[in-house]
């Protein structure tokens, strides 16, 4: 069957915008065969529903368990009201992709990608995503990789090319469809779509015409490209400007930039990357923030050192004509905050050690907090209601899938984040314990035997997450064959035990209630 004759055209997405991805998805002219792996899915997120979506896709992703990948996707779409960012919007395109059972292909690993692009017979690869893709995956289609690139190339190569456009203070810019070649952003122009910015247009006003032409021109473009309809025209490479860096960029210089490229860098990054924010950099202090506003419109002259104060709870960025507020505790996290008013109070030498200090007291202080509040109301709340509710065989298993569920999460953001928030090493040093409580001395005592003595007796006390991180060998360096088997015997020992004890107390408190209230058994 020749090009022109075919009714559907086999297409792989690589990109983040899930929009672009439900628009390939519905289309009865494309067939989606696979969508590249998306990485800031999986970003820092302490929302439980966020979790969710990630652990579905995750699922989705190993294509192993269909039936509790089915399970996890139904009850993602009861709480996606409570999600937030960017899993809110992913929402409706992971649901498609469960339905679909749509493959999701790590596009970073060439060879296995390649293999399996040419062996799906795939037409076109759709790039909408920063990453530089390597020839070989580009090579495996049958008409290469087709790249969605927001500005009128060549001008503006490179990464963030919205942001560039505001940057310059462009009059107009355009969502450019190249092929990929060897050079970045430097392939053959498929097709280019020009619109209008003013001056009141911002990074999200910008995104919006960038969406609408994308939803009005990428299907036609493709039927083009396929059919041969559209010619190739080559880019004026001596007219190329560039963007800066997409990690360099990030970095705010409140001493050059004005309070509008401040705000717009400050919310683009973590809208289409969640967990990357942009940062001030201060001797070598560096302060992450979230997002901010506008403050008092002023003209500034920069004779003092910094280019930032701090006001009560407040940080003021002294842009160079108006300064930008951020909340501390609420657009800045609280190390970072801790930090800022520790280097106010004290900034000498002295405002380093405090900000060490009060950072890591912050952080440990939150840690166990979260922590205990998560403990306690799952081990004393929710494990009695599910065994009083479902009986001793169903409320075990249960709570047992959730606490499984939980752990590995746990594990997961442990080793993601590289940060000891529950001081773990103190745990470790119950090996050398020599004070009088009987748990302390059993527990060194089994520690200097056995590691899978220590396992049980650890899992008694606490949970799988606690007790696999201690036995391991290093630290945020994965799990190897042997932490698996005692992440599994520590949740198994734990939710025996506790089950055990949440129904002996159930039926203890119900026959003290017959007793009390003179209830008929």
């Amino acid at each position: 069957m020749s090009p022109a004759e075919r009714e559907r055209w086999r297409i792989v997405f690589a990109g983040a915008n899930p929009d672009t991805l439900l628009l390939l998805a519905s289309n009865p002219s494309i067939e989606l065969v696979a969508t590249g792996l998306y990485q800031a899915y999986f970003g820092k997120t302490l929302n439980p529903f966020n979790l969710l979506f990630q652990v579905t896709y995750l699922l989705r992703v190993l294509e192993t368990w269909r039936w509790l990948e089915i399970v996890s996707c139904w009850a993602f779409r009861l709480f996606v009201p409570l999600t937030t960012g960017h899993w809110r919007r992913a929402s409706t395109s992971l649901v498609q992709l469960v339905r679909n059972r749509t493959r999701v292909i790590d596009l970073n690993e060439s060879k296995a990608s390649a293999a399996y692009l040419r062996k799906s017979n795939v037409d076109i690869l759709v790039v909408d995503v920063w990453d530089i893709l390597s020839s070989e995956i580009i090579q495996a289609t049958r008409l290469g990789a087709l790249n969605v690139h927001p500005s009128p190339l060549p001008r503006h190569r490179g990464a963030i090319p919205t942001l560039w456009t505001l940057k310059c203070g462009d009059s107009c810019s355009a969502v450019t469809y190249i092929l990929l070649g060897e050079q970045i952003d430097g392939g053959h122009i498929v097709s280019q779509h020009t619109f209008e910015v003013s001056e009141e247009d911002d990074w999200r006003s910008l995104e919006d015409k960038i969406k609408a032409i994308i939803h009005h021109t990428l299907i036609p473009t493709i039927i083009g490209l396929t059919n041969g309809t559209l010619p190739l025209q080559p880019q004026n490479g001596e007219a190329a400007t560039w963007t800066g860096k997409y990690e360099a960029y990030r970095e705010l210089d409140p001493s050059t930039e004005t309070a509008k490229a401040i705000l717009n860098k400050m919310h683009f990054y973590p809208f289409w990357d969640p967990g990357v924010f942009c940062y001030l950099q201060t001797g070598r202090w560096r302060f992450n923030l979230k997002r901010g506003r506008f403050g008092e419109q002023r003209k500034l002259t920069h004779d003092a050192p910094e280019c930032w104060s701090i006001r009560g709870l407040r940080l003021l960025l002294h842009a160079i004509d108006a300064d930008v507020v951020c909340r501390l505790f609420i657009d800045i996290s609280l190390l970072d905050s801790s930090k800022l008013l520790a280097r106010t109070v004290c900034p000498k030498n002295n405002g380093h050690r405090l900000a060490r200090a009060s950072a890591r007291l912050g952080e440990l202080t939150l840690g166990h907090t979260v922590n205990w509040l998560t403990a306690y109301g799952f081990d004393y709340i929710l494990y009695p209601f599910a065994i009083w509710k479902l009986g001793l065989l169903y409320g075990s298993i249960v709570m047992a899938i959730l606490s499984l569920i939980v752990c590995l999460l746990l594990i997961w953001f442990y080793d993601w984040s590289k940060r000891d928030w529950l001081g773990i090493e103190a745990v470790k040093e119950m090996k050398n314990y020599d004070g009088k409580s009987r748990f302390g001395r059993l527990l060194r005592w089994t520690l200097s035997r056995s590691d899978w003595l220590a396992c049980a007796v650890l899992s008694v006390k606490f949970d799988s997450f606690i007790t696999t991180a201690y036995l391991r060998h290093g630290a945020f360096n994965g799990m190897t064959r042997r932490d698996w088997r005692i992440f599994l015997l520590s949740w198994f020992i734990g939710n025996g035990y506790w089950t055990l004890a949440c129904f002996g107390g159930v039926k203890l408190l119900s026959s003290l209630w017959r007793i009390v209230f003179h209830a008929t058994p």
